[in-house]
């Protein structure tokens, strides 16, 4: 506590040294001064200064007693001096290099001192109070022979100083004397007449140097010009000589239609008279088929009443036989008590089709009871720990009719594909035989779909086949079918995913090193899904590129769309603005629309106006979906703000989508994606949905 007091007397580390308290600052009165002040004292009494709101003459007077030099300087010169030497502490505190200065400490304990010739004096008077004082200094040391030398070097310098200057006022009094014995060939009476005629004369050359340089830039111009219509007129010239003949071909073209139309005439000419005479034949035939039913009625009449009574004894058989049918009792169970291989089938389809197992026995005693009028009660039906039993058995007999299939194909194929589900990941594989029969193994959930997880489910998948064939055959090991089947593993496909490609490696490493010890065996062909090359384009175009242009014109412009309206400050500004405002637009002029959309005012305006609604959901073709839904929604731009703007149900979700569609920059950017589908991404699409060419020949279309 007692030297905080202490240090609180003295404005810095530097007061302290020199023993000047803020006491002695505050009233200006230094006991004791010195000569050799250094930097950082000053800074520390200026800053005191500031901080007590005293003027710079304070200063002045505090440092004119430190160091009486400073009493023969300015209290201008010596603020500049104190804000010289702060600035050079502020770069230095910035990590600025000042020439001259090696760190912050050299600057604060450098010499604080006025330089030479700071003073109200002018440079004559210096340089006359310094010959004053090496005279005296030589008159002073007449006797050294240093001090004489000096003098002699002095003297010859100023000799020659002298010399320089007689020189100088020669060349002056010279251009002096041509000056005044300069005589011009102009008399002094037409000097004025002279001076405005040059002056017409100068103005005239201009005005004759504007119009050549006006007249050269035409002729630049022309020549340009008349070297462009010659290259159209040669363009023009051999896209004339195309067109006479593309008028050939369609003279010949003309003729050869007009010869199949006046077949096509004769043919129809020709028709037109069979057509009539068949018409009246049909008529003929019509009245005689008239004639022909009545006398048909009239017999079956006849017969009908010896008829009636052998039908009405066949009613009455078939009416008894299916009572009697009625009256059994459908076989549910076999006569040890297990349910027949008609309901374990029934189990298994209906497990098939989804229906949860708690489930499958309602569901078949509603349709015995009302498609075949049979009640079977609870009972006699599979409980849902059976069903459950019975489906198992249906999983069994299914992975050991593939596990059969896959040893007795000649080569087959690995399909794996991931997906998500209520947040978790599912894997699915399945198999592809030489039969062109696609059998699934299942779904697996997985917690990470990483490379290690798909291939240790697919060693799972084939270690379980050949558990159960080894089960069936037991001629052969599970080892043997392993290598067996990975031996005739011809191809895989997946998607494009970084981890299904480490996968496809990852089974090449497990392949080699099961069939290590076996003869030569061929190469795994890996395919890759087409489809989703347009997913990286999506990504490509959706990544960093499209994030920084939008910013760009952020910081140009402005914010895009409904991010300029204030209510929208707060809303959320994850991804970029383009896939935004297709989607919105989408949920509100789309089928899948909630009641925030105004799809009944859009399809009411498309039947008033004879518009056909293109629009569809966002998510309808994940592959597509950015650039088909931007080609749909410029399609449909003006129709889209025309419904917006009459709508009567304002949410901010409409207002968004309308602000969104009345912003140009992003309308540019829908235009240009829009471009993208109908030139390149809905042509590829075409190309893989409707098999136009084959699979292997894609890549080429990439």
């Amino acid at each position: 506590m007692q030297a905080h007091q202490k240090m609180a007397d003295y404005p810095g580390p530097f007061c302290q040294e020199y023993g000047i308290t803020t006491i002695d600052l505050s009233k200006g009165a230094i006991l004791k001064p010195t000569q050799s002040l250094k930097n950082g004292l000053v800074l520390e009494i200026n800053k005191f200064v500031e901080e007590h709101g005293q003027n710079f003459s304070h200063l002045y007077n505090i440092i004119a007693q430190l160091n009486p030099a400073f009493s023969k300087t300015t209290v201008k010169y010596l603020k500049n001096k104190v804000s010289r030497t702060c600035e050079q502490k502020k770069s230095l505190l910035s990590k600025k290099k000042v020439p001259g200065v090696k760190n912050l400490k050299d600057l604060l304990n450098r010499e604080f001192k006025p330089t030479v010739g700071s003073a109200n004096q002018s440079p004559d008077e210096i340089n006359l109070e310094k010959t004053i004082s090496q005279i005296e200094n030589i008159s002073v040391c007449d006797d050294s022979v240093k001090s004489q030398n000096l003098s002699n070097y002095e003297s010859q310098k100023l000799q020659k100083h002298s010399a320089k200057l007689e020189n100088k006022i020669k060349e002056q009094k010279t251009t002096l004397n041509e000056i005044d014995n300069r005589i011009g060939h102009y008399s002094i009476r037409n000097v004025n007449k002279r001076d405005e005629t040059a002056k017409k004369n100068l103005h005239l050359l201009r005005d004759s140097q504007r119009l050549n340089r006006k007249q050269e830039k035409s002729l630049e111009k022309t020549s340009s010009e008349l070297k462009q219509c010659k290259i159209e007129n040669s363009s023009f010239s051999a896209e004339i000589v195309q067109l006479n003949e593309k008028i050939e071909s369609l003279n010949k073209e003309l003729q050869t239609l007009n010869e199949c139309v006046s077949t096509e005439k004769r043919k129809k000419i020709s028709a037109q008279k069979y057509n009539s005479y068949v018409r009246t034949e049909m008529k003929s035939l019509k009245e005689k088929v008239t004639e022909k039913e009545l006398q048909l009625k009239k017999l079956q009449q006849q017969k009908s009443c010896t008829d009636c009574e052998g039908r009405e004894n066949e009613i009455l058989e078939l009416t008894d036989h299916v009572n009697n049918l009625m009256a059994e009792k459908v076989r549910m169970k076999n006569d040890d008590g297990s349910y027949s291989n008609e309901v374990r089938l029934c189990v298994m389809e209906l497990s098939g089709l989804e229906v949860a197992v708690e489930k499958v026995s309602p569901v078949i005693q509603a349709i015995s009871k009302h498609l075949f009028h049979v009640n079977l009660e609870k009972k006699d039906l599979p409980s849902s720990t059976t069903t459950q039993s019975i489906v198992d058995e249906g999983h069994f007999i299914a992975k050991s009719y593939i596990s059969h299939q896959l040893s007795e194909t000649e080569n087959w194929g690995l399909h794996r594909d991931g997906t998500s589900r209520k947040k978790q990941k599912l894997l699915d594989t399945s198999v592809r035989l030489a039969s062109r029969e696609t059998v699934s193994l299942g779904f697996n959930r997985v917690a990470h779909e990483t490379a290690a997880t798909i291939n240790s489910v697919t060693k799972e998948h084939l270690s379980e086949l050949a558990d159960l064939h080894s089960n069936i055959k037991t001629g052969e090991s599970e080892e043997d079918y392993i290598k067996n089947s990975l031996k005739k593993l011809s191809y895989t496909m997946s998607d494009r995913a970084a981890n299904e490609k480490k996968a496809d490696t990852l089974l090449d490493e497990w392949r080699s090193e099961v069939l290590d010890n076996t003869d030569s065996h061929e190469q795994v062909h890996h395919f890759h899904c087409m489809a989703h090359v347009l997913l990286g384009f999506h990504n490509y175009i959706c990544g960093t590129d499209l994030k920084e242009h939008e910013s760009a014109i952020t910081k140009e412009h402005g914010p895009l769309g409904r991010d300029v309206l204030p209510f929208f400050k707060f809303w959320s500004k994850k991804g970029t603005v383009l896939e935004r405002a297709l989607r919105t637009t989408s949920e509100v002029f789309g089928p899948a629309g909630n009641h925030h959309g105004v799809r009944n005012s859009w399809e009411a305006h498309c039947a008033e106006n004879g518009v056909k609604s293109v629009i569809g959901n966002y998510r309808d073709n994940r592959f597509n979906a950015l650039f088909q839904t931007a080609a749909e929604v410029y399609l449909h731009r003006e129709d889209f703000i025309t419904v917006l703007q009459n709508v009567k149900s304002n949410n901010l979700l409409v207002q968004s989508v309308l602000a969104d569609l009345q912003s140009k920059p992003i309308m540019a950017e829908i235009q240009s994606l829009g471009l993208f589908y109908l030139q390149l991404t809905g042509p590829y699409w075409n190309m893989v949905v409707n098999d136009t060419v084959p699979y292997l020949q894609l890549y080429k279309e990439v």
